[in-house]
């Protein structure tokens, strides 16, 4: 490990300082690509003195698009060569290039390539009628020197997962609404799932709630789909592997209600007669819901916001009163249209103690919005500050990356 470490910061020593990431701190730096190209990242930590920021030219992150979730314990999911339009050129292009990145070891690790047309074989669909909509690692690469092989069995490691969503959810149509794509670094190709959940489940629901994935996360060994309405699916990621591959007699898939907890009444221009946005976020041992009541014209004002957690022994989401030591970080991609284009929410969590503050909050940023809010639950009380003044334009959607201060951590 000591040798390792010492290879890692003589790589990092190599390059110039706008060409370095920041160093690890105890929270998450906020990231806004920006610049013609997406030639520059700007970088801002909450736990920097006096609100400080710096700018950089990372090689790895200069016109690409990049995803991060809790799980994915600081590695990016990259995407190189997109347009301006990032989300959009994201959600509608071949994915030729696609690799995971450790900002903090500088490690690479590339993906197969993925032909879009390949995603809807066996289907009498085109892959025009799809969108790429999220993705998610399960975990972590722990052991980058064994990705030249592939892993047959798949018994273990890092998966990466993408989520494609029909553009139109035809009633009466056999065909599915979802295609899980997914692969194992390593591997030489992706493999595709049809998500046809009605048929996996005995529940009495409306098809098309299931249908309706709003956003994935990796928790303990798990996939899970969080739909319209408070319906989950919970996919076995083993298992998985097993009925694609092996047997398709597996059973890997199950769905169900939580129950929602109740809100207090809002009058006005709020819960009722306004947009309603929910975000997930996981903590490694906890699952979280951000439920935000906004303007009824956008996403970008928000009345109120509530935090939750999920009790699965009760199958409920708990309305919170305050996250104890939980700090909770989200850049929101979501909008009010239905637009084609990628809705993954960059989501992180850290502990209130390590980073020297007294309680645990909620950190967030809005589409098309430079300002990082803060929200209190104790106090319901949000602040605000713009984390990055000279960003050049254009700008895009910011991105958490969490750079835990040990490698592979």
């Amino acid at each position: 490990m000591e040798e390792k470490q010492l290879t890692l910061a003589k790589a990092s020593d190599e390059r110039s300082a706008p060409q370095r990431p920041p160093s690890p701190n105890a929270a998450p730096w906020l990231v806004f690509p920006n610049g013609q190209g997406r030639k520059f990242q700007s970088f801002y930590n909450p736990c920097e003195p006096d609100n400080r920021y710096c700018s950089k030219s990372i090689p790895e992150l200069q016109g690409k698009a990049y995803y991060h979730k809790t799980s994915h314990r600081g590695w990016l999911i990259v995407i190189r060569d997109v347009q301006d339009n990032a989300q959009y050129s994201v959600a509608e292009s071949n994915l030729d290039d696609c690799f995971l990145w450790n900002p903090v070891s500088l490690e690479t690790v590339q993906l197969p390539k993925l032909d879009r047309e390949s995603i809807t074989a066996g289907t009498k669909l085109s892959s025009k009628e799809f969108y790429l909509f999220d993705l998610v690692l399960s975990s972590s690469p722990h052991n980058t020197s064994s990705f030249t092989t592939a892993n047959p069995n798949h018994d273990e490691g890092c998966m990466v997962f993408l989520h494609f969503k029909r553009v139109d959810n035809i009633e009466d149509d056999d065909e599915p609404c979802n295609i899980l794509v997914f692969c194992q670094p390593g591997d030489k190709q992706w493999i595709t799932k049809a998500l046809n959940v009605s048929c996996y489940s005995d529940n009495d629901f409306d098809a098309g709630e299931l249908e309706c994935i709003q956003s994935l996360l990796c928790f303990k060994g798990k996939l899970y789909a969080f739909c319209f309405d408070n319906w989950v699916i919970e996919i076995e990621i083993q298992k998985l592997w097993q009925n694609v591959v092996v047997d398709r007699k597996t059973h890997y898939i199950r769905s169900f209600k939580v129950q929602e907890a109740d809100f207090p009444v809002l009058i006005g221009d709020g819960y009722k007669n306004g947009e309603v946005m929910d975000c997930w976020v996981d903590s490694g041992n906890e699952i979280f819901k951000v439920h935000f009541n906004c303007s009824i014209r956008n996403y970008g004002r928000v009345y109120s916001t509530h935090n939750l957690r999920l009790d699965f022994s009760s199958l409920s989401w708990v309305l919170l009163k305050n996250l104890d030591d939980h700090v909770l970080f989200l850049c929101i991609s979501m909008d009010t249209g239905l637009s084609r284009k990628c809705y993954s929410t960059s989501t992180a969590c850290f502990s209130a103690s390590d980073m020297d503050l007294e309680r645990g909050c909620l950190f967030y940023t809005l589409p098309e919005d430079e300002t990082l809010h803060i929200f209190e639950l104790e106090d319901s009380d949000t602040t605000a500050i713009l984390p990055c003044l000279k960003l050049s334009t254009p700008w895009f959607l910011p991105t958490w990356i969490m750079m835990p201060t040990t490698v592979n951590r």
